[in-house]
């Protein structure tokens, strides 16, 4: 008489299935916790690669380069995004093959406003470049080395007056370090126009080209918290001040001291 083969039953086969997609997934989940990390990781070490690129530009040639030619009115960026260049053109110009031997493209297919993206000022005197909009694991808080704008958790409004701005560039010695919202980011210092002595160092600003706001980085703000940047350099201060006059006592030093700031700002606190 013929033994009847062992086999597996419905049961069990579904048992085995269940436990062998369970694995699939698992797995699939950790790879891609990993290859996330990995992208950050390299988002980071081109954005350092391009910034030593700028810092060698900026020796030899006295400035930062331009960026290409495109239809944004402030960027430039690699092909795909919003910040294309006409005709393919590099989106740095100058800075291939003599300081980098490519630019760099992000580790994922970009579009929109995602992607790597480059401005600086008509000077030259100060850039920003940004991994835009691409960051998948990091969780990017206000002290991370490539937090997008300069700027910390602070919500105090300083230097409102010439009063309060003396207080926080008083030595430490005097109590300066306990002056609230003192020590924050430059991207914090949003001016208001309802105060006097503002509403006049504004209107300063723009009759000599300036702009009377500026897009700062905001707490919600998903540009600020998926994007990585680097920036470096100082705008120079505008020569006059034509229409200023306030009830508070202001010299000329601090006026051309605060429009180095606000036209700094002008890149470095931009998120396109």
């Amino acid at each position: 008489m013929k033994k009847r083969m062992a086999g597996f039953t419905l049961l069990e086969l579904l048992v085995v299935i269940t436990i062998i997609a369970i694995l699939v997934v698992v797995g699939l989940s950790s790879f891609g916790g990993i290859k996330d990390k990995s992208n950050d990781a390299k988002r980071q070490a081109d954005l350092r690669m391009v910034e030593n690129a700028l810092s060698l530009y900026k020796q030899k040639y006295g400035r930062y380069p331009a960026r290409c030619t495109n239809s944004h009115a402030n960027w430039s960026g690699e092909a795909g995004t919003n910040y294309a260049c006409n005709s393919g053109s590099e989106y740095i110009e100058g800075l291939v093959p003599e300081f980098i031997s490519a630019l760099p493209r992000d580790p994922r297919p970009v579009s929109g406003n995602q992607g790597y993206a480059y401005t600086v000022n008509a000077e030259g005197t100060v850039y920003k470049f940004m991994a835009k909009n691409t960051v998948e694991s990091d969780d990017i808080g206000y002290d991370h080395p490539f937090q997008s704008c300069d700027r910390t958790n602070s919500t105090a409004v300083v230097m409102t007056t010439p009063s309060a701005r003396k207080t926080c560039e008083a030595p430490h010695s005097t109590g300066a370090a306990s002056v609230s919202g003192c020590d924050i980011g430059m991207c914090d210092r949003i001016y208001s126009t309802s105060n006097a002595f503002n509403r006049n160092y504004q209107n300063a600003l723009r009759t000599n080209g300036g702009e009377s706001s500026i897009a700062h980085c905001v707490d919600g703000n998903s540009s600020f918290e998926t994007s990585y940047a680097v920036w470096g350099g100082r705008a120079e201060p505008f020569d006059n001040f034509y229409n200023y006059s306030g009830s508070d006592e202001i010299t000329l030093n601090m006026l051309l001291d605060m429009s180095v700031e606000r036209e700094s700002e002008k890149v470095l606190c931009l998120i396109p």
